[in-house]
């Protein structure tokens, strides 16, 4: 979020604000940066298309630069979250439970907020005229998520009780933000369903090895390394910049940090594991999904890597692994007395076999 908008909403106090886009566009995301903003006053946080939990694991996972498809799945990141919010989220309140209009203002008439932020308007009520309502009776601030038509159209009546209508419009990796004269385009991180406010160097976002190389070299990211030595070179999150060399040995901002390494596991934005040539996991983070992952430090039978996951079969024929597919299942039991794991590219599929003959999907989207 840049500088015009945060300072919009630094002083926004009252009225109503819609931010509406298409689904996958990127509007949750966008919210979670107003509620991260407004951690100095009260929050009512209305979630209507997910649990409670689950929306508490969003907002706290986003305040930690953390993916929250990822958190979600791994129960002791979601305990985490959860007591973090416990201690540390005094201002803000998550319910799930209000069902109308009607619900929220009796709602309201036992609590006092700030700002009322609502996931997502239309399962809440059809008749808008009533938010003007809200906001004039407990002389508050409305923020909700709006869905846009097939047509890309927002409800008249919706437009007609917004304050502002913020429009995000999705192409690709860019989203567009749209409203009065204001417009501006922003990337949005695909692998982990984010915007990407803090990459300082940005050769996350390139595909292309030799690019990627191109782009250190005009940056002066590699001015001590040879780049025909260079079999990968990616930043992170924090725009530390790790380059792994033929002989195995990895850099992270030109100084040598490991040996023996075989490729980079670049999961997210944040998750940055390193795959040596002993089928070792080395994660370059600290949570207990790195923990997980590293086994002890034991080396793995085989560790197969999609461009969304990093699966890790044990030499007793467990499965560890971690995720950034959204809205992914697993079948519990093809995580025990497997034998085999492989990568069909093709199909973007991760399969896993118990008797070396028939494979299955892993993930079950």
């Amino acid at each position: 979020m840049d500088y015009e908008m945060k300072e919009y909403f630094n002083k926004l106090n009252r009225g109503i604000v819609t931010i509406a886009a298409r689904p996958g566009d990127g509007k949750v995301d966008y919210m979670m940066n107003i509620v991260s903003m407004k951690k100095e006053h009260k929050i009512l946080y209305l979630s209507l298309e997910e649990t409670r939990e689950d929306a508490i694991i969003r907002i706290v996972s986003h305040d930690h630069d953390l993916p929250y498809y990822l958190v979600k799945q791994i129960d002791s990141e979601r305990c985490s979250m959860m007591i973090d919010y416990e201690s540390n989220y005094d201002h803000l309140d998550v319910v799930d439970d209000i069902k109308s209009i009607d619900d929220l203002d009796s709602y309201l008439n036992d609590h006092d907020y700030d700002y009322i932020f609502i996931d997502y308007i239309e399962l809440l009520c059809n008749d808008y005229n009533k938010l003007i309502d809200i906001v004039s009776k407990y002389n508050c601030c409305i923020i909700l998520i709006a869905q846009l038509n097939r047509d890309n159209k927002l409800n008249e009546e919706l437009i007609n009780v917004s304050d502002r209508v913020i429009y995000l419009y999705r192409d690709g990796d860019i989203v567009t933000i749209e409203s009065d004269n204001y417009s501006a385009k922003m990337k949005y991180n695909n692998r982990n369903g984010r915007f990407d406010y803090s990459f300082e160097h940005h050769l996350y976002f390139i595909d292309n090895l030799e690019d990627r190389i191109e782009y250190a070299k005009e940056h002066k990211l590699i001015d001590d390394i040879n780049e025909e030595d260079i079999i990968d070179i990616i930043d992170d999150y924090y725009g530390k910049v790790y380059v792994l060399l033929k002989n195995g040995e990895l850099y992270e901002d030109g100084t040598l940090l490991e040996r023996n390494i075989k490729s980079i596991s670049f999961q997210d934005a944040s998750s940055i594991f390193l795959i040596s040539n002993d089928n070792r996991v080395i994660p370059l983070f600290n949570r207990d999904i790195a923990k997980y992952l590293a086994n002890d430090n034991e080396p793995y039978k085989k560790i197969v890597v999609s461009p969304l996951s990093i699966v890790c079969l044990t030499n007793d024929g467990n499965i560890k692994f971690m995720t950034s597919i959204p809205g992914v299942s697993i079948d519990h039991n093809n995580l025990v007395d497997v034998k085999d794991i492989d990568y069909i590219e093709e199909d973007d599929q991760v399969i896993v076999s118990h008797d070396l003959k028939n494979y299955e999907n892993l993930f079950i989207e």
